[in-house]
């Protein structure tokens, strides 16, 4: 009996084994992050679990905070594009992790579209509620929405508004968002004292803010819409309504070593200091520049040093090709 001998093609064994180097090169590239690269430049990776499980402490991690656009109309985004691409070029350092829009973004959906086009559709973003938002449980809705899209670690506020507040880590800024128009109960977008206004911190979110604080040694920052101590506008409608209420946040500021409460509502751009505790205004962007308050759009900053956090604000003088710095605070412990 004749053994027929099978001749093995050399090709074919080369094809094999380019195949096989290919897939170990695409596991191997798949599962190393990209560490090559810095700030805004770098791709944003989110894991599966949409968070990042191991947060950056070092300093220069910077947050960005913007407020009271109000786009309504096309024209309205192409404005606030226009000043959303300054985000990053007016930065003290260059970059940006995080932004906070405000409150008064109404319509979500139009901010969100500016966001997407403009040079910051890669950073995180985080919306506060405003009075404006609160208005409409649809607006309220979508903020409400994007909670688990957050590819930083959330811890979520009481019951009620447990996706409208929430506390998170940049760097080692520790930030909490507090939704100011929430009954304490099961309404996250509850207007207490009228159809337009309604600021007011319930014992609840009062209490759950106060351990939050407990837990952390990190630099303190609270956003909420309402200031506590407004100025030119809005005085005697945001959360000095009740000067009760707001006298017992601000001894809770004061009692847990909050650094900085930033707030927006007045569109007059400002920082003060009430006992320690820095209170800042955001001022507006946008279409919201329209003369009702500064009439120019401003970016408001913090970050961090070796041993300082600093808040800075930066304005059109009275275009963005003059910007100017409209103050700068360093906090020192």
């Amino acid at each position: 009996m004749k053994i027929k001998k099978h001749k093995i093609n050399i090709n074919i064994i080369l094809i094999i084994i380019s195949i096989i180097i290919l897939l170990i090169a695409f596991y191997i590239t798949s599962i190393i992050p990209i560490e090559m690269c810095s700030g805004n430049d770098c791709p944003t990776q989110t894991p599966s679990s949409g968070v990042i499980p191991a947060q950056d402490k070092s300093p220069g991690l910077t947050i960005a905070y913007i407020g009271d656009a109000e786009p309504e109309s096309s024209s309205d985004v192409k404005e606030l594009t226009k000043d959303l691409n300054q985000v990053i070029p007016q930065s003290p350092t260059g970059r940006v992790d995080a932004i906070f829009f405000m409150g008064d973004m109404t319509k979500i959906s139009l901010t969100i579209k500016a966001v997407e086009s403009s040079d910051v559709n890669n950073v995180p973003v985080y919306f506060v509620i405003g009075n404006h938002e609160a208005q409409s449980s649809d607006e309220t809705a979508i903020i409400r929405g994007r909670y688990s899209a957050s590819i930083f670690l959330l811890n979520p506020g009481p019951p009620g508004t447990d996706k409208t507040t929430y506390s998170m880590n940049v760097g080692n800024m520790h930030v909490i968002n507090m939704n100011e128009y929430w009954n304490g109960a099961t309404d996250d977008s509850y207007l207490k004292y009228s159809s337009t206004d309604g600021g007011y911190i319930p014992d609840t979110l009062y209490d759950w803010m106060s351990a939050d604080l407990s837990k952390t040694s990190d630099w303190k920052i609270v956003v909420g819409h309402d200031p506590l101590y407004p100025k030119s506008k809005h005085v005697g409608n945001s959360l000095d309504a009740n000067k009760a209420n707001r006298d017992k946040l601000q001894a809770l500021f004061e009692s847990k070593n909050v650094d900085l409460f930033i707030g927006g509502h007045t569109h007059n751009a400002g920082v003060q200091n009430v006992r320690g505790v820095y209170h800042a205004n955001t001022g507006v962007i946008g279409p919201g520049a329209d003369g009702s308050g500064d009439g120019v759009a401003s970016i408001s900053y913090t970050y961090t040093t070796a041993n300082s956090l600093i808040v800075t604000i930066k304005q059109e003088d009275p275009t963005w090709s003059t910007p100017r710095t409209l103050i700068t605070k360093t906090i020192s412990r």
